[in-house]
């Protein structure tokens, strides 16, 4: 007995090894495919980084608000070279203008204030890595300030369209980059975007060269290259419309350039050392461009290893950046919630907390010169689009295709479908463990007539932290007949609908960690003639009940208590005509596989020589069925019954199916129509999937007579449970 206890507990560890392991080594690969993924992002992040020819000034009084007396000149350019938002130390945006405007140490190269980097993310579909590259400058200044022009912090960037591929060492192939300057995006095609049949152009309002890219869109559309030797210096290409030169140093580097303005910081393609500035087209065409700067001053940024300081004594000088990930843990995505909501510096003041990133989502905090006007990569937008803040991150081929023409791309070539994108959280977000969103439609169930407008609205949803008011992503969408595309960052919509039917539109909210969904019914009927969606705490006067087996609460009726006969909930408000269709959507919670008599809707026929009613809906099979026929399983048959006080006759011989079979807990939605009290046809479908054809028919044998009247049916007896979500009754066969 000792031995068998000995045994035993030796044997208590091993067993939960063999349980946890599994668990553990699950996660353990997870954490690691992760890893490689992120790795995988920064090799490509790192290999399609372009050169960046910052511009920079030393024009004008902007340093220290305009004070001539105190402003130096040369380390005014300072306010134009890139960093990263915690350069000094913090998270603080409210101090951000002050600290690059400090005197800087005499030797250069100890400025850790302006050590250069460069953020970037990446995105994938199944064909395609979007990576996105954000410049971070402490100050977006002017010749002269004012509080409608400069303004503490600024990000700039773009995004390049990587098709995947085993060029380059599986590194992909660059189609093309497009900018933001000034809240309008500019493209720049590579050869290779050209070949893949990429066109200038793209959806309305901007279908065309000139609409899609406004005042600059004769400036320059090729990507303009340059390479970047092994000792870090610049190599001019014979053709700098490609990335490739036979006569380069071995080593070197092909990259797509882009130009940063001075001051504002707005961003394009370069357009090469002789070719007029696109700053000259916009704002300030007295300024000479020379060697591919306004003026003749700025910065050559290249990608590095380590992140270079530039020396603001040089009129041009060549540093390497270093590159820093969106979503590292703690970096800028990860402290988008750090939001001051309550204008207080985040408890600081007006000089700020260390942790005082961002005003409102997406939008950093900053007082100098304005409150609050940079927005990180997740809210950048175009000045006159219909597209939502952000799609660059969000849904970037969908930005891609509202300014580009890709109906020459081969369909095989451009997927549509996204496997990797942390601003959603796909295939899983940042924060694993952060508790998932609540999506909410304020009206389930609308009932229109053809072409009514209707309004959803998605107000209800919260997060399930941040005492619910951090930031959603919301996502409206709908197989419904002239729905159109899906509607993405609305928190309500106004449609419209054609067709008749039952429609079903989804909400999606999405916290970039996790999404949740919502759905509402759209009802589009023009013979309605009774509706209830249960919404109110008592029932309507119209209803009467039979067994006292019902009630409503919780935006439901429900059959829970069942009694000794037909249990049956009948709409008697007035008169209805022969021809009448009844619909419900509604979940079965238990159905015995005695249940023979169907949970569904009907209609009843009131009589004085004797009532009767007209039934279809779900039954269930009996055990002793199962056995003679093996093929008759339960919960998979649905029937058409002709019940009175004396008896009940199943209608037809045939056994009735619904597909693979019904599911408890789920919701249907079932549709009976009765033609002349003789012909039934009937329907069932799951919620949310298109309205199919009718799929059951039968005829009486004699016509009912008598006005018929709507109901509900949950069976006979103890048979089962039920809840409906609501009814409606039209005179539409």
């Amino acid at each position: 007995m000792k031995l068998k206890a000995i045994t035993f507990a030796f044997s208590l560890p091993v067993l939960l090894l063999i349980v946890i392991l599994p668990g553990f080594n699950h996660q353990k690969i997870a954490a690691q495919e992760a890893a490689n993924r992120r790795g995988l992002h920064r090799r490509l992040a790192y290999f399609h980084a372009p050169i960046l020819y910052q511009d920079t000034e030393v024009r004008g009084e902007s340093q220290d608000e305009g004070s001539a007396a105190s402003v130096d000149q040369a380390i005014q350019r300072r306010g134009d070279f890139i960093t990263r938002f915690d350069f000094d130390g913090d998270w603080n945006g409210l101090n951000n203008w002050a600290s690059i405007g400090k005197r800087p140490p005499a030797d250069h190269r100890r400025d850790a204030m302006a050590r250069a980097f460069l953020y970037y993310s990446v995105v994938e579909t199944e064909t395609h890595y979007f990576i996105n590259y954000c410049a971070f400058h402490p100050q977006d200044r002017e010749p002269r300030c004012s509080d409608g022009e400069c303004h503490e912090n600024d990000l700039e960037g773009g995004l390049h369209v990587v098709s995947k591929g085993a060029e380059n060492g599986g590194m992909g192939t660059l189609w093309l980059t497009i900018y933001l300057a000034h809240d309008n995006w500019f493209t720049h095609l590579t050869p290779a975007g050209r070949a893949a049949g990429i066109k200038l152009g793209g959806k309305p309002p901007h279908e065309t060269p000139q609409k899609a890219h406004h005042y600059n869109a004769d400036f320059i559309y090729d990507t303009v290259w340059r390479g970047v030797t092994p000792d870090g210096k610049i190599f001019t290409p014979r053709d700098a419309s490609k990335p490739e030169d036979a006569g380069a140093p071995p080593g070197t580097v092909f990259r797509p350039t882009i130009w940063s303005e001075p001051w504002g910081h707005g961003m394009y393609g370069w357009p090469g050392p002789d070719t007029q500035s696109p700053y000259d087209r916009y704002r300030k065409p007295e300024y000479a461009w020379k060697n591919g700067f306004i003026n003749g001053d700025g910065v050559i940024y290249f990608p590095g290893a380590a992140a270079g300081v530039p020396d603001y004594r040089k009129e041009v000088d060549v540093a390497p950046y270093a590159l820093i990930d969106i979503f590292e843990p703690h970096g800028l995505w990860d402290r988008r919630e750090q939001i001051d909501w309550k204008m207080d510096g985040c408890g600081g003041g007006k000089r700020g907390s260390a942790n005082c990133a961002w005003g409102y989502f997406g939008t950093v905090r900053g007082e100098r010169w304005g409150t609050d006007k940079a927005n990180a990569p997740w809210r950048w937008d175009h000045a006159d689009d219909t597209l939502p803040p952000g799609m660059q991150a969000y849904d970037p081929l969908r930005l891609i295709e509202e300014f580009n023409n890709l109906s020459a791309v081969p369909a095989d070539q451009l997927s549509r479908a996204y496997t990797h994108n942390f601003y959603l959280g796909v295939p899983n977000g940042t924060r694993p463990n952060r508790p998932a969103p609540v999506a909410g439609i304020g009206a389930r169930v609308v009932v229109v007539k053809p072409d009514e407008a209707f309004t959803l609205d998605g107000s209800r949803s919260r997060t399930a932290d941040l005492d619910g008011r951090g930031y959603l992503l919301f996502r409206w969408e709908s197989q419904a007949e002239g729905f159109g595309p899906s509607v993405t960052g609305e928190r309500w919509i106004r449609k419209t609908v054609s067709r008749e039917g039952t429609h079903s539109i989804k909400l999606t909210v999405n916290d970039g960690d996790h999404s949740a969904s919502d759905q509402a019914l759209v009802i589009v009927n023009s013979h309605k003639l009774f509706f209830d969606d249960f919404q109110s705490n008592v029932p309507q006067p119209a209803w009467r009940f039979l067994g006292q087996t019902w009630q409503q609460r919780d935006g439901l009726l429900q059959m829970r208590r069942p009694g000794a006969g037909l249990n049956a909930a009948v709409v008697a408000d007035r008169v209805y005509p022969n021809d009448l269709t009844v619909e419900t959507l509604m979940r079965l919670d238990l159905l015995y596989e005695e249940a023979r008599e169907p949970f569904g809707a009907g209609v009843a026929y009131p009589n004085p020589t004797g009532n009767s009613a007209i039934v279809f809906g779900f039954a269930g099979t009996r055990r002793i069925d199962s056995i003679k026929d093996p093929s008759r399983k339960h919960l998979t048959e649905v029937a058409f019954y002709d019940i009175n006080p004396q008896r009940r006759v199943k209608l037809g011989d045939a056994i009735l199916k619904y597909g693979g079979g019904y599911k408890l807990g789920q919701w249907y939605h079932l549709k009976l129509s009765v033609e002349g009290g003789e012909r039934l046809k009937a329907k069932i479908w799951p919620r949310g999937t298109s309205e199919p054809d009718w799929m059951y028919e039968a005829r009486l044998p004699q016509p009912k007579t008598g006005a018929p009247i709507p109901l509900l049916v949950a069976g006979t007896s103890t048979s089962g449970a039920a809840s409906f979500d609501y009814i409606m009754a039209s005179s539409r066969f």
